[in-house]
């Protein structure tokens, strides 16, 4: 799993790296984005019953490539996708 990916999951927030060339927190992962060009990412975290059950991780080949208006967009499909992938492993796994 991603390192940015866990921290969404864990924590249940957004995490959005403007610079994954900077990005010290979670370097390997970045290291390893970047070698396939990538410049910027942001992980949104999959919710049920308030709990993170996953997230969805988003790429992009330019600094600071995600705006405020995507990461509320995104977030509006990632309280979707929640709901059906819970529903899709059974609800009562994540009480």
């Amino acid at each position: 799993m991603p390192a940015r990916r866990i921290d969404a999951v864990r924590d249940v927030r957004v995490c959005r790296i403007d610079d994954m060339g900077r990005d010290r927190l979670w370097a390997p992962s970045s290291e390893a984005a970047t070698a396939h060009g990538m410049k910027s990412s942001m992980s949104l975290p999959l919710v049920a019953r308030g709990r993170g059950v996953g997230a969805l991780n988003f790429y992009s080949r330019t600094s600071s490539g995600f705006s405020d208006y995507d990461i509320d967009t995104g977030l509006r499909f990632a309280v979707q996708a929640g709901i059906v992938f819970a529903n899709a492993l059974g609800v009562e796994r994540f009480v």
